[in-house]
């Protein structure tokens, strides 16, 4: 077969035997200015004739070039043109795909006869790029319907022969939807509504949805009662006509009626004696412990919101800190229903447990038995009280301590002296390992009388401005030198914290003590971690080793002298702790437990201009 380049026309001129050409000189000029690429291929692949559309495919610079390189660059432009190629010679039948090209998407139609194939490309990029865009937006449909906070579902109507509605097919539900209802989208998608829900039939609702089918009139439903076995209660429901059928979405609204009814009730009878009262009150049913109603009291001291509690109980939200106070109540209920100044203890929504005194009292609201239930918080003033008789007993030791430590100093000071003369001299040098240990003991007993004065009430403090992180850093590497020697972790983790009122000195001391204290209390490879954080208006340093605990028997009389936890010690560093806390007006507190023990001391910042009025 001959080949000739024709520079003029764009295209491959070829001299064909038999059907092509031959007696028909005007096809090949037909085919050569169709506006769609036309190819002609040999049983191997190679291009035969391809005309001036076909020419662009290959982006050649010029004729010369593209009569040099045709080959069968056109199968080796798609993987799928060579699959497809090799499909349509092997069954001698035609073959029609889409695949995308370097300029485009095309519909590919292969043609085989007896001697060569045929191919035709129609360009489908529009097309293709139109079903994309529609993809797009059927996606973005498809995930914001999905994500929607309301239940979505899309229905078809089934007709009967005489165009009558007697159901509709489930096409669509969200993901919220399938959530609501307990099913999963493979158990709905195709079922029709009557299958899944056959108490339908007969309803409002399902009329409703028959006449905006039939009528267009969107629906509009608010606190719509729905009851179904396992399903039920109050929603929103919305529905408009989409084709021969509608989309409907729905809200549960029950706890929104719940609480509306609960408004109403307090409204009628004691709202304002409810609301405004100083005490924590709530009402909750008998039969499930559910929350009616709590006044804004109550809110404010569990942290909770009215949407959170409202429907819900105290076991499931974790109030009770007692464990199993539910029991108590139960039992109160059936032994005649009311409780008087019971001890309890709450958790808040932060996880903060408070203590105090509990009453309760059942009453009956719209024919159903309540507790009314009335929680006075004796947190702080335990605290308080505890805090005061701790601080009352170290002025007592400090009273006491500062009225005769310096006539006992002064008098161990001597001693201590002539100890020392008497352990050098030539007579005392054979009793000088005894010497030794008195001397020691000596130093010893002037410590804890230095201690002591430490605790007194009235004792001197320097206040200046400082920055608490800055202080922890600077004995950072001493404390971390004592940690080292017994084989112990120091970890910081001091945050951005406002500039205090403090003692360097005394603070310095404080973290020290409670450092050492924690260092002592654990094992070797144990680890001590030093925080600051700035929280709820208070600047708070916190020191948690991992030991072992603090006995119980030792957390009621803890910082009072000589009660320790320690082998051989005196207490005295932790009450000294307490007494500079109290000087800086510091709260030094603590939480233990099996796996360690948190020492908390919280600093209240000057207010703001304090420092500024100073200079």
């Amino acid at each position: 077969m001959a080949r000739a380049a024709d520079q003029n026309s764009g295209a491959i001129k070829i001299k064909f035997p038999g059907e092509f050409g031959t007696g028909i000189p005007d096809l090949a000029d037909v085919i050569d200015n169709l506006g769609e690429p036309f190819l002609v291929l040999d049983w191997q692949g190679h291009i035969q004739y391809l005309n001036k559309a076909a020419v662009s495919l290959f982006n050649f610079a010029d004729q010369e070039e593209l009569t040099k390189q045709a080959g069968n660059a056109f199968l080796q432009l798609n993987p799928l043109l060579a699959e497809n190629f090799k499909e349509a010679v092997q069954k001698k039948s035609p073959i029609h795909f889409e695949v995308e090209l370097p300029n485009g998407w095309y519909e590919v139609h292969y043609n085989p006869n007896s001697n060569w194939l045929s191919v035709h490309l129609h360009d489908i990029s529009k097309t293709k790029q139109l079903e994309s865009e529609l993809q797009h937006c059927i996606e973005r449909f498809e995930a914001s319907v999905d994500n929607m906070l309301d239940s979505f579902v899309i229905l078809s109507a089934i007709r009967d022969e005489s165009n009558l509605i007697q159901d509709f097919v489930i096409e669509f539900p969200n993901r919220f939807a399938c959530s609501v209802l307990g099913k999963k989208p493979e158990d709905i998608i195709g079922k029709t509504l009557l299958e899944v829900y056959p108490g339908h039939r007969g309803s409002r609702l399902y009329a409703d949805y028959i006449r905006v089918v039939e009528t267009g009139q969107p629906l509009k439903l608010e606190s719509y009662y729905y009851e179904q076995p396992n399903f039920s209660g109050h929603f929103d429901i919305q529905a408009i006509k989409t084709g021969d059928g509608l989309a409907v979405s729905w809200r549960d609204v029950t706890q929104r009626h719940l609480t509306e009814e609960a408004l109403r009730l307090s409204e009628e009878r004691f709202y304002k004696a409810f609301q405004l009262n100083p005490a924590t009150m709530s009402i909750s049913r008998v039969r499930d412990g559910s929350y009616i109603n709590v006044n804004q009291r109550w809110l404010e001291t569990t942290g909770y919101t009215h949407a959170e509690v409202i429907g819900n109980n105290a076991t499931n939200l974790g109030i009770w800190a007692d464990g199993d106070f539910c029991r108590v109540f139960s039992k109160a209920f059936h032994a005649g229903g009311n409780l008087r100044g019971l001890d309890v203890k709450v958790r808040t929504k932060s996880g903060k447990v408070l203590s105090g005194h509990l009453s309760s009292e059942v009453i009956t609201m719209n024919g159903e038995p309540c507790w009314l239930t009335v929680f006075q918080d004796m947190t702080e003033k335990r605290l308080l009280e505890e805090h005061l008789a701790r601080l009352n007993r170290l002025n007592l030791i400090g009273e006491t301590a500062a009225s005769i430590g310096h006539e006992i100093r002064n008098p161990l000071t001597s001693v201590r002296g002539f100890l020392q003369l008497m352990a050098e001299s030539k007579e005392g040098s054979v009793f000088k390992e005894y010497f030794d240990v008195i001397i020691e003991e000596l130093d010893r007993t002037t410590f804890i009388l230095s201690e002591f004065l430490l605790l007194a009430k009235d004792k001197a403090v320097n206040l200046r401005p400082h920055n608490l992180n800055s202080i922890v850093q600077a004995i950072y590497a001493l404390l971390q030198a004592d940690a080292n020697r017994a084989e112990k972790t120091i970890e910081l983790n001091l945050e951005p914290v406002p500039i205090l009122n403090l003692d360097q000195k005394e603070i310095r001391q404080l973290v020290c003590n409670l450092a050492r204290n924690g260092l002592e209390a654990m094992e070797s490879g144990g680890t001590l971690a030093i925080s600051t954080r700035f929280v709820e208006g208070y600047v708070v340093l916190a020191i948690k080793d991992t030991g072992k605990g603090i006995a119980p028997e030792i957390q009621e009389k803890l910082g009072t002298p000589f009660v320790t936890n320690k082998d051989g010690g005196t207490g005295l560093g932790l009450a000294v702790c307490y007494s500079i806390a109290a000087r800086h007006h510091a709260q030094l507190s603590y939480e233990t437990g099996p796996g360690g023990t948190t020492f908390f001391v919280k600093f209240k910042p000057p207010e703001p201009g304090y420092f500024t009025s100073l200079s």
